[in-house]
């Protein structure tokens, strides 16, 4: 079963038994996203994207890789042109920095309107819940207010200033929390159009289902340190058996911390301290297996 957003959280609070709710709801919320980069560190979201291209060698991260995060995202592929049965891979490209942001230039090919890329990226993953409001037009004559949830946003729903659609950003599930109707306009064609008031929300978790419960256990890790420090320095109380029943807790937590950590390194496959690779690397055999040279990357130009 994929968490929604209130499942994961509650599956936290659920590790931790922070009984005496020493930090905030806010704070629990701070160390889920903290433990969710992290986790994108060591096991990131891969997006697949198909680029067209427009007889040019530079093409701007922000409009085609929207999931792009500078500073950690990395391009793991290009393979140009796309869907060959042998496929090919660009060698020559980096990232080039304009003024109005990052751009991939090829620095050996300028496909055509004709040709795709396929493009392999890493991003962060998501991990989130929010009620989106706006409105949508549509006719008496399609039936709308009785459609399902799944079928507004399979078309593509306008609220507020934007498309609401199952995309690699925004997989859903998507929920139509309430559809209210604005106003009636009847036009020359005798059709009733309405305008109505529509809250969605629009639940996202792109953590595959076999490392949700190792990423609570990495935020309840981060919970609990933080109660450990909270205890180690509450001085409220004058009462000595306090002060030792606070320095009990501390450590109680500080304890469970390194066992919930442990608990998400054991199932990641890293030890304390380790750094994952950034990348890998593979060996394409750059010859045909007769030995003759390949047409569009011959040995005199590597």
């Amino acid at each position: 079963m994929i968490y929604k957003y209130n499942d994961f959280k509650q599956k936290v609070l659920d590790i931790v038994r922070d009984d005496a709710e020493k930090i905030t709801p806010e704070e629990k919320e701070r160390h889920i996203q903290e433990a969710l980069k992290i986790y994108s560190k060591h096991r990131p979201r891969e997006l697949v994207k198909d680029v067209t291209g427009d007889s040019t060698y530079d093409y701007a991260i922000a409009t085609h890789l929207t999931s792009w995060v500078k500073g950690f995202s990395l391009i793991k592929s290009i393979e140009y042109p796309a869907d060959e049965r042998d496929p090919s891979y660009v060698d020559e490209w980096l990232i080039y920095e304009k003024q109005d942001g990052q751009y991939i230039r090829l620095l050996e090919d300028v496909p055509a309107a004709s040709e795709t890329m396929r493009i392999i990226y890493t991003a962060l993953h998501i991990l989130s819940s929010q009620i989106v409001s706006g409105t949508f037009s549509f006719s008496s004559v399609d039936n709308s207010m009785n459609r399902t949830a799944g079928s507004f946003i399979a078309d593509g729903l306008f609220v507020g200033n934007r498309i609401i659609t199952p995309s690699s950003d925004n997989p859903g599930p998507f929920t139509v929390k309430s559809v209210t109707a604005l106003k009636v306009i009847f036009c020359e064609t005798i059709v009733t159009e309405i305008a109505a008031a529509i809250k969605i929300e629009v639940e996202t978790n792109t953590i595959p289902e076999s490392d949700q419960d190792t990423v609570c256990n990495l935020a309840a890790s981060l919970c609990s340190g933080a109660l450990a420090s909270a205890y180690a320095h509450t001085s409220d109380s004058t009462i000595g058996a306090d002060s030792v029943d606070h320095r009990s807790k501390s450590q109680e937590f500080s304890s469970r911390a390194k066992i919930q950590k442990q608990t998400y390194l054991n199932h990641i496959g890293l030890k304390e301290g380790e750094i994952p690779p950034a990348s890998a690397t593979r060996d394409y055999d750059i010859n045909y297996p007769d030995g003759t040279d390949r047409l569009t990357h011959p040995r005199r130009q590597r």
